[in-house]
């Protein structure tokens, strides 16, 4: 059963980074079918997942996730966090870009769930380039693990489309918006369908990022059960390294502040064919997980 759903998310997206900060001379910025999409974009999700520039080869890197309380707990302050390490084995443009990522959930055995370090779990995501501005995607989160706890024994399958716009041909404020779109079980169910027991049904998701500064973006987006708000920014001109800033679980009793982190190597080089290698910048860690309700 687990390789027809594997051979399903395959024919699906069969079917349909050395990075630079923006230079103005670059003949990839001056391609004209691009449309101006050819530059280095900070995260535009953060909860759900999204098929931007993922999965070419030799790019990897890790980050870091911190909330400052998780939703069973309900203290202003019980700090919890988790970490990702990814590497990209794929070409989005040419075939199938495939990005695989370890989530370690457990940081320390004290803080945040008790018992817990070294819990981890493997994913792997896919995604594809259908036009200059148009990506798809597809994947699992938690396929398998190591010392799993309940929630992070439930494997998750989904599948994303997103899309990118111009809103101005000139100056950097406000010049580009990103729209996610996606359906998956598991992690992304409402609350009233969430258990440990069964990953259905699945439920919508999805998000929007607004480019605000030239590489920083303001994100709203909808996981399935909640929303989180806030800010991702490129801080570095230089460096591959992203932050995120902001709040999770909105409607949720136990808002929580997050920070999330994460850095990006190139381990190979393509020629100047690949259009966004050099730009892709691996996914921040996902949020940790806490809902056990």
């Amino acid at each position: 059963m687990l390789t027809n759903r594997w051979s399903f998310l395959v024919g699906i997206l069969l079917s349909f980074t050395t990075l630079f900060s923006q230079n103005p001379t670059d003949p990839l910025l001056l391609d004209s079918a691009l449309n101006g999409f050819n530059y280095r974009v900070p995260a535009i999700s953060l909860s759900v997942p999204d098929p931007f520039r993922k999965g070419y080869l030799g790019v990897a890197g890790g980050g870091l996730f911190l909330q400052q309380r998780t939703r069973i707990t309900g203290r202003f302050y019980s700090p919890d966090g988790n970490a990702s390490f990814s590497l990209g084995l794929g070409n989005p443009e040419k075939l199938i870009g495939l990005e695989v990522r370890i989530n370690i959930y457990g940081l320390h055995d004290s803080k945040g769930a008790p018992g817990n370090l070294g819990e981890g779990t493997l994913g792997i995501h896919f995604s594809r380039l259908l036009k200059n501005d148009f990506w798809i995607g597809g994947g699992v989160f938690d396929l398998f693990g190591w010392k799993p706890e309940p929630p992070n024994k439930l494997t998750s399958y989904y599948l994303v489309a997103m899309k990118a716009f111009n809103l101005r041909n000139e100056g950097t404020f406000c010049k580009s918006i990103y729209l996610t779109l996606g359906a998956g079980n598991g992690k992304f169910r409402r609350d009233a369908d969430y258990n440990i027991k069964s990953q259905n049904p699945w439920n919508i998701y999805g998000g929007a990022a607004v480019q605000v500064l030239p590489e920083g973006n303001f994100v709203v987006e909808w996981n399935g059960f909640n929303a989180f708000t806030g800010f991702s920014v490129l801080p570095f001109k230089k460096l591959p390294f992203q932050m995120i800033i902001g709040v999770d679980d909105i409607f949720h009793k136990n808002k929580k502040i997050i920070l999330s982190g994460s850095l990006s190597l190139s381990l190979n080089k393509m020629s100047n064919k690949s259009r966004f290698f050099k730009y892709s910048l691996v996914s921040p860690p996902p949020p940790q997980t806490s809902r056990i309700l």
